[in-house]
């Protein structure tokens, strides 16, 4: 593969990708403290960022079916960057209420933009999706596990205001890269599946299910990590460690499926249904205290869900398939982080961590069976 301005561009972007919404995570306490405001209102402002998704996302994708799709995505990172500097510049609570909107459709943009780009920027002479979107992927891992440090950095070396701002600068480079790409390396609008068979064809109604299995898992994961460390014996500094590590073996998973189904291309269902199965092991062994592994298990689940959502929405963005579909699929995520967030909260206070475990665990039992059902309709 070599490196075109298509495929840097797609990989500085799905940094972004992954970067944003751990920065809008990582940002909430000093807009607490900036601001005086309760942890109640600063929530506010991550929910309206991520409802934001669930409307934007399909947008987004009928758009890059319909229109030239180079556009697109640089008015996407332009919404980005101004939202940043928007937030960093932010003096009142409506204000802040209407940004968290802004850069969740921003956002929106930038990553259904950037998913949709991976097949045709990494190995298009190749024809191998699902090795494609794991490689775009690793760059999306590296963006979720640095943001909170990168956050942090800025915060310690400029102060939250300037910190925003220099990273709202930062991102004048992807925006950059897409400007100076021609317009033809981009996909071109084409005759897409048309949305209403989306939602008739059985195997991408299994596919949904899946999707919105895997993407309350990972909103628990986010959720419950750090709290279920500090219970099993580990210092702070413990926590961040074995975070790192968790977080090193998702990204380095997702680089090894990309390698591997670049070179069995058709072992894709496959890989998908043996990580589903042994992520539930996983956790099934960590939330019974069998605690096979020690620590290691922890990681151990952090590898098997690696793969997982690079594999799920490979398997599919396989012909026909329409961009508008992609955003939907998505859109499920911002639907399962409202709902486990809200959950956490009203059921997760004053309980022991690995009781609260036991949802995801039981997601992850049953995640298999729609991916297993749409292996046998694909068959």
């Amino acid at each position: 593969m070599t490196l075109s301005l298509l495929a840097a561009a797609t990989l500085l972007g799905a940094v972004v990708v992954g970067l944003i919404p751990a920065a809008v995570n990582s940002v909430q306490k000093s807009i607490q403290t900036r601001h005086q405001l309760s942890e109640g209102h600063v929530a506010w402002f991550v929910r309206r960022f991520h409802i934001a998704w669930l409307p934007t996302m399909p947008l987004a994708g009928w758009m890059l079916d319909t229109w030239h799709n180079k556009p697109i995505l640089f008015l996407g990172l332009v919404s980005l960057i101004l939202g940043l500097a928007w937030l960093a510049l932010i003096r009142t609570t409506r204000a802040l209420a209407a940004n968290g909107f802004f850069l969740g459709i921003g956002y929106s943009v930038v990553a259904v933009a950037v998913i949709r780009f991976m097949p045709v920027a990494f190995f298009s002479d190749h024809n191998v999706t699902l090795a494609a979107i794991n490689l775009g992927f690793v760059a999306v891992g590296f963006g979720a596990l640095a943001g909170p440090y990168v956050i942090r950095l800025i915060e310690t070396w400029s102060g939250y205001r300037q910190g925003l701002l220099y990273l709202s600068i930062a991102l004048i480079i992807p925006a950059g890269l897409v400007a100076w790409c021609d317009a033809d390396q981009f996909p071109p609008p084409d005759n897409p599946m048309p949305w209403g068979e989306t939602f008739s064809r059985t195997h991408l109604i299994l596919l949904m299910a899946a999707l919105l299995i895997y993407f309350a898992i990972e909103a628990f994961l986010a959720l419950w990590a750090e709290s279920y460390l500090k219970e099993v014996g580990n210092s702070d500094r413990g926590v961040q460690l074995n975070l790192l590590a968790f977080g090193a073996a998702f990204i380095a998973m997702r680089g090894l499926a990309a390698w591997w189904l670049y070179w069995h291309p058709g072992h894709g269902f496959v890989l998908t249904l043996v990580l589903a199965v042994v992520a539930a092991g996983c956790l099934v062994n960590l939330t019974a205290r069998f605690a096979v592994g020690g620590v290691f298990g922890f990681w151990l689940v952090g590898a098997a869900f690696g793969p997982l959502l690079p594999c799920i929405l490979g398997i599919a963005m396989q012909k026909p398939f329409s961009t508008g579909g992609l955003g939907i699929l998505l859109a499920l995520n911002a639907v399962d982080v409202l709902l486990v967030s809200l959950g956490m909260n009203l059921l997760g206070k004053d309980r022991p961590i690995r009781s609260v475990m036991w949802a995801p665990t039981a997601m992850a039992l049953v995640l298999w069976v729609p991916l297993l059902l749409t292996a046998l309709l694909r068959a």
